[in-house]
Protein backbone atom coordinates (compact mmCIF):
# COMPACT_ATOMS: atom_id res chain seq x y z
CA UNK A 1 0.00 0.00 0.00
CA UNK A 2 1.30 3.81 -1.11
CA UNK A 3 1.15 6.01 1.28
CA UNK A 4 0.86 9.99 0.80
CA UNK A 5 4.06 10.69 0.10
CA UNK A 6 4.68 7.32 -2.16
CA UNK A 7 1.18 7.92 -4.24
CA UNK A 8 2.34 11.89 -5.12
CA UNK A 9 5.94 10.43 -6.15
CA UNK A 10 3.84 7.93 -8.00
CA UNK A 11 1.93 10.64 -9.73
CA UNK A 12 4.66 12.20 -11.07
CA UNK A 13 5.92 9.34 -12.84
CA UNK A 14 3.18 9.47 -15.10
CA UNK A 15 3.55 7.20 -17.28
CA UNK A 16 6.04 4.74 -15.67
CA UNK A 17 3.79 5.13 -12.44
CA UNK A 18 1.76 1.23 -13.52
CA UNK A 19 5.13 0.04 -13.82
CA UNK A 20 7.16 1.01 -10.48
CA UNK A 21 3.81 0.34 -8.44
CA UNK A 22 4.26 -3.62 -10.18
CA UNK A 23 7.85 -3.26 -8.82
CA UNK A 24 7.02 -1.99 -5.44
CA UNK A 25 4.55 -4.28 -4.80
CA UNK A 26 6.64 -7.32 -4.90
CA UNK A 27 9.83 -7.23 -2.69
CA UNK A 28 12.31 -9.12 -4.63
CA UNK A 29 15.50 -10.91 -3.18
CA UNK A 30 17.63 -12.82 -5.75
CA UNK A 31 18.54 -15.65 -3.90
CA UNK A 32 21.07 -18.78 -5.05
CA UNK A 33 18.46 -21.11 -6.06
CA UNK A 34 17.32 -18.25 -8.49
CA UNK A 35 20.73 -17.22 -9.88
CA UNK A 36 22.65 -20.59 -9.72
CA UNK A 37 23.78 -22.31 -13.06
CA UNK A 38 24.65 -19.07 -15.34
CA UNK A 39 27.43 -16.23 -14.69
CA UNK A 40 25.32 -14.12 -12.71
CA UNK A 41 26.29 -10.14 -13.40
CA UNK A 42 24.89 -7.40 -10.71
CA UNK A 43 24.48 -3.75 -12.76
CA UNK A 44 24.00 -1.35 -10.15
CA UNK A 45 22.15 1.93 -11.26
CA UNK A 46 21.59 -0.17 -14.47
CA UNK A 47 19.24 0.58 -17.07
CA UNK A 48 19.24 -2.68 -18.88
CA UNK A 49 22.96 -1.78 -20.30
CA UNK A 50 24.06 -5.01 -19.92
CA UNK A 51 22.50 -7.39 -21.43
CA UNK A 52 21.02 -10.17 -18.88
CA UNK A 53 22.54 -8.82 -16.00
CA UNK A 54 20.27 -7.82 -12.47
CA UNK A 55 19.50 -4.26 -12.53
CA UNK A 56 20.21 -2.56 -9.07
CA UNK A 57 18.09 0.97 -9.99
CA UNK A 58 16.45 2.78 -7.21
CA UNK A 59 14.18 4.11 -9.89
CA UNK A 60 14.65 7.37 -9.55
CA UNK A 61 15.50 10.05 -12.40
CA UNK A 62 15.47 7.06 -15.01
CA UNK A 63 16.10 7.20 -18.52
CA UNK A 64 14.64 4.21 -20.09
CA UNK A 65 10.73 3.21 -19.13
CA UNK A 66 10.78 0.13 -16.40
CA UNK A 67 9.42 -2.03 -18.95
CA UNK A 68 12.41 -1.52 -21.25
CA UNK A 69 15.08 -2.43 -18.89
CA UNK A 70 13.02 -5.53 -17.27
CA UNK A 71 13.16 -6.44 -21.46
CA UNK A 72 17.22 -7.24 -20.96
CA UNK A 73 17.35 -9.02 -17.12
CA UNK A 74 15.58 -8.63 -13.62
CA UNK A 75 15.41 -5.22 -11.92
CA UNK A 76 15.23 -5.37 -8.63
CA UNK A 77 14.53 -1.58 -6.59
CA UNK A 78 16.93 -0.78 -4.36
CA UNK A 79 19.32 1.96 -3.60
CA UNK A 80 23.41 1.40 -3.89
CA UNK A 81 24.67 3.40 -0.75
CA UNK A 82 22.58 0.70 1.50
CA UNK A 83 22.59 -2.99 2.25
CA UNK A 84 21.90 -4.95 -1.33
CA UNK A 85 19.11 -7.35 -1.02
CA UNK A 86 21.07 -9.73 -2.83
CA UNK A 87 22.35 -13.05 -1.29
CA UNK A 88 26.39 -13.47 -0.36
CA UNK A 89 28.50 -14.77 -2.56
CA UNK A 90 26.06 -15.15 -5.26
CA UNK A 91 27.41 -12.63 -7.82
CA UNK A 92 29.97 -13.29 -10.56
CA UNK A 93 30.60 -10.05 -11.74
CA UNK A 94 29.41 -6.46 -10.55
CA UNK A 95 29.72 -3.71 -13.38
CA UNK A 96 28.33 0.05 -12.53
CA UNK A 97 28.54 2.58 -16.19
CA UNK A 98 28.39 5.90 -14.91
CA UNK A 99 28.12 5.54 -11.54
CA UNK A 100 27.46 8.95 -9.86
CA UNK A 101 29.79 11.16 -7.36
CA UNK A 102 28.27 9.58 -3.58
CA UNK A 103 29.81 10.05 -0.17
CA UNK A 104 32.43 8.23 1.15
CA UNK A 105 29.41 6.51 3.19
CA UNK A 106 28.05 5.61 -0.03
CA UNK A 107 31.05 4.54 -1.84
CA UNK A 108 31.92 2.51 1.41
CA UNK A 109 28.86 0.72 1.10
CA UNK A 110 29.10 0.14 -2.50
CA UNK A 111 32.55 -1.19 -2.10
CA UNK A 112 31.52 -3.44 0.99
CA UNK A 113 27.96 -4.59 -0.89
CA UNK A 114 29.91 -5.73 -3.77
CA UNK A 115 32.00 -7.87 -2.20
CA UNK A 116 30.00 -8.99 0.12
CA UNK A 117 27.61 -10.41 -3.22
CA UNK A 118 30.52 -11.78 -5.04
CA UNK A 119 31.81 -15.25 -5.16
CA UNK A 120 35.38 -16.38 -4.71
CA UNK A 121 37.20 -15.19 -8.36
CA UNK A 122 34.31 -12.37 -8.90
CA UNK A 123 35.22 -9.27 -11.00
CA UNK A 124 33.65 -5.97 -10.18
CA UNK A 125 34.34 -2.76 -12.96
CA UNK A 126 33.07 0.76 -12.11
CA UNK A 127 32.99 3.33 -14.32
CA UNK A 128 32.47 7.37 -13.20
CA UNK A 129 32.93 10.90 -14.38
CA UNK A 130 31.97 11.86 -11.09
CA UNK A 131 33.07 9.84 -8.29
CA UNK A 132 35.72 10.26 -6.29
CA UNK A 133 38.61 8.07 -7.33
CA UNK A 134 40.74 7.77 -4.56
CA UNK A 135 38.42 7.48 -2.03
CA UNK A 136 36.32 4.71 -4.21
CA UNK A 137 39.81 3.20 -4.38
CA UNK A 138 40.27 3.21 -0.76
CA UNK A 139 36.77 1.91 -0.19
CA UNK A 140 37.54 -1.07 -2.56
CA UNK A 141 40.96 -2.25 -0.74
CA UNK A 142 38.90 -1.49 2.33
CA UNK A 143 36.48 -3.95 1.38
CA UNK A 144 38.53 -6.65 0.80
CA UNK A 145 39.42 -6.21 -2.85
CA UNK A 146 43.09 -6.54 -4.06
CA UNK A 147 44.87 -5.15 -7.20
CA UNK A 148 42.48 -2.51 -7.19
CA UNK A 149 43.54 -0.02 -10.57
CA UNK A 150 41.99 2.93 -12.43
CA UNK A 151 40.88 1.56 -15.73
CA UNK A 152 40.88 -2.08 -14.82
CA UNK A 153 38.33 -4.57 -13.59
CA UNK A 154 39.20 -5.27 -10.13
CA UNK A 155 39.61 -9.45 -9.32
CA UNK A 156 38.72 -10.69 -5.67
Amino acid sequence: MLGGGEALEMAKLGKWAEDLAAIASKAERFTPEILEGKRNILSLGGEGEVPGAINLNNLEGLFKPISEIQESGPLVRADITRPFPIQSGTIDQVVARRLPGFPDEGLRNIADESFRTLRQGGEIHLQSNSANIENLNQALIRAGFQNVRNGKGIKL
